[in-house]
């Protein structure tokens, strides 16, 4: 009997191609940008999804201090600090890009968490708001649609780099400290430091977005950053290439 594979255990050398690809690259403006972060990049994703266990294991030394507080989660019996803090505390990683067996586990950055951070900006300009209309038979949908179905960001998994050469791993663990009302717990992230990262952003030649627009919003993503804990600063960067592909 076949057993069953996931998706990521299945073999992915053949990637297939598209027969409409000149077709698409004719509609289509095309950047290739690269960016170096700041500092630090930090990664958001819990660590298997279980953040009691690793609560657990950070907070309490002893086996019988673990034991006693495993029989009061199950009694229910924890306090709301408690509770809050269990929520919290969590390690974070990065996704690990599930390719290639020589790749795999390489860290990297879903090209939707690129996307978000386009769309913010884009909606905190009027960029979404924006409207074009060719003539009164040819028109175009607006700016909000357009960038959520044209405007792309490839490859999906976005790589860290370091000049031409891909990071193999984090360069580290940080612990960050979350406070809440009921108090304060431990987060810990792994982050990358000052690596680069290099994309291709595209959109429609014949919409209501032009070239100007496209930098002047990339220039504003450069301070609202990438990855986790953006509001305390990570995940800045610098565009140190936009070139027309």
């Amino acid at each position: 009997m076949a057993t069953r594979r996931t998706v990521r255990e299945r073999k992915t050398t053949m990637v297939p191609k598209s027969i409409l690809t000149t077709q698409r690259d004719a509609l289509l403006e095309k950047r290739l940008v690269r960016i170096q972060f700041l500092d630090k990049c930090l990664a958001g994703i819990p660590k298997g999804g279980d953040a009691l266990e690793y609560y657990i294991s950070k907070k309490f030394l002893s086996d019988d201090e673990k034991k006693a507080f495993r029989e009061r989660v199950k009694a229910g019996s924890l306090s709301p600090q408690e509770e809050e803090e269990v929520k919290q505390a969590s390690e974070r990683v990065f996704e690990r890009d599930g390719g290639g067996e020589v790749d795999r586990g390489v860290p990297v950055l879903w090209h939707g968490q690129l996307k978000a951070m386009l769309r913010d900006v884009f909606t905190c300009m009027g960029l979404t708001q924006r409207q074009f209309k060719q003539s009164k038979t040819n028109g175009h949908a607006g700016g909000k649609q357009i960038l959520q179905h044209t405007v792309n960001v490839e490859p999906n998994h976005l790589r860290f780099l370091d000049g031409t050469t891909v990071v193999p791993k984090p360069d580290g663990i940080v612990d960050r400290v979350v406070h809440t009302q009921n108090g304060s717990a431990l987060s810990s992230h792994e982050f990358m430091f000052q690596r680069e990262m290099e994309f291709t952003l595209s959109w429609p030649k014949n919409s209501c977005f032009t070239d100007d627009d496209i930098k002047n919003a990339l220039s504003l993503c450069e301070n609202d950053g990438l990855g986790a804990c953006r509001s305390q600063g990570f995940g800045r960067f610098a565009v140190t290439k936009y070139d027309t592909v």
